[in-house]
């Protein structure tokens, strides 16, 4: 889905474009098949895309930014991210449509450390499963009765057209969002000038601003993407960009939360602070337990 909407982008900015979609079996896609949960999956995923890129296999690489918690490859680099969609989470169910109104002891579909650490510090009492798969073959156990609910991408679920009756999306003030979520970031080989003046015509300078805030805060703290941690930046006003960040136990009896607001030309300075307020509030002795 992601990479048809790429295509679709470039073919706006250059209709003559030959562009041919190259799908690719990765050795995430091959683990899944086998084990239902792996310490880092994205990381597979990615390995793989990264090599056809380096074996002129492709000339760039789809990929949702969240999937982006490390650093790339010397000789690899993103040309573009695009044009933010929804960021936020949202909660589906055939019968709830808020964390509040679920029933004592209700069964949650998640798979996101990050999300469970976050329900969790709401309701204490609710029952957090892994979940994975595509979001068709979720829905499916949703609708058998294995969950009373799930917690999915809002991006994710519009791309794919979803009734929007059966999911509602949550304030960032009660589930705040992963880096990156809700994006799509094109990735090159850095060496390659001629892609990247085709693909720098969808780059979306303010979601870039406010992807590369994000990223800072994880980046510096260390983590990958099985940890408890949120990053979200928003720009307001045009001028003032607000960055929130959190680290959390995974029981959720434990989350930190920095958040702070700068000007824009100040955002690296503003991410820096918010890792350090972290930091100081104790988010090193929640983290050192994941490593």
């Amino acid at each position: 889905m992601a990479s048809k909407l790429c295509k679709k982008k470039l073919l706006h900015y250059h209709p003559k474009l030959n562009i041919k979609l190259v799908p690719i079996l990765t050795t995430g896609d091959l683990i899944n098949k086998i084990r239902n949960n792996i310490t880092n999956e994205k990381g597979l995923f990615i390995k793989e895309l990264e090599k056809s890129l380096l074996k002129y296999q492709s000339d760039i690489a789809v990929h949702s930014m969240k999937d982006f918690s490390s650093s790339f490859l010397d000789s690899l680099g993103l040309a573009a991210i695009c044009k933010r969609d929804d960021p936020r989470d949202a909660i589906v169910s055939n019968y709830y449509n808020n964390i509040i109104s679920l029933p004592n002891n209700a069964k949650v579909g998640t798979s996101s450390l990050r999300r469970k650490c976050q329900l969790l510090s709401i309701r204490p009492d609710l029952k957090i499963f892994p979940c994975k798969g595509n979001i068709h073959s979720r829905l499916k156990k949703l609708n058998q009765g294995v969950f009373d609910a799930l917690i999915l991408a809002t991006a994710a679920l519009k791309r794919l057209k979803i009734n929007e009756q059966m999911y509602t999306p949550i304030d960032p003030s009660y589930l705040l969002p992963a880096m990156g979520q809700g994006s799509i970031a094109i990735q090159c080989r850095l060496y390659d000038n001629k892609i990247i003046d085709i693909v720098r015509n969808i780059n979306n300078k303010k979601t870039a601003l406010c992807i590369n805030s994000e990223k800072i805060v994880v980046s510096m703290l260390g983590t990958g993407c099985r940890v408890p941690i949120g990053s979200y930046a928003k720009i307001e006003n045009k001028n003032t960009i607000w960055i929130r960040a959190l680290v959390g136990s995974i029981d959720g009896s434990n989350i930190i939360r920095s958040e702070g607001k700068s000007c824009v030309s100040n955002a690296e300075k503003l991410s820096k602070k918010q890792v350090k307020n972290l930091i100081n509030l104790g988010a090193k002795n929640i983290l050192k337990k994941f490593k």
